[in-house]
């Protein structure tokens, strides 16, 4: 069964489960370089991987860069070449 992106981003928004990992990074973690990419976007790109039954972390990259222009800037990929590892 294939779920839609818009389900996938209603669910995650409902949960607030990446608010709450961004608390987690937040109060756990130093100084470092800033992110480009956000936590819910990643966990959008991991669902959508895991759907498509290749569930490896390195495919997150293809999936997300795969995406319409008009979603990846609504989820903020704006990087020049789309994602990298």
């Amino acid at each position: 069964m294939s779920v839609t992106l818009s389900a996938i981003e209603r669910f995650l928004d409902q949960s607030q489960l990446a608010e709450y990992i961004d608390e987690l990074i937040a109060t756990r973690s130093g100084k470092g370089r800033p992110r480009e990419l956000s936590v819910r976007t990643l966990l959008i790109g991991l669902m959508l991987t895991a759907q498509g039954g290749r569930s490896h972390l390195s495919r997150v990259v293809e999936t997300l860069n795969a995406l319409p222009y008009s979603t990846k800037r609504r989820l903020g990929i704006v990087r020049q070449g789309g994602v990298t590892y």
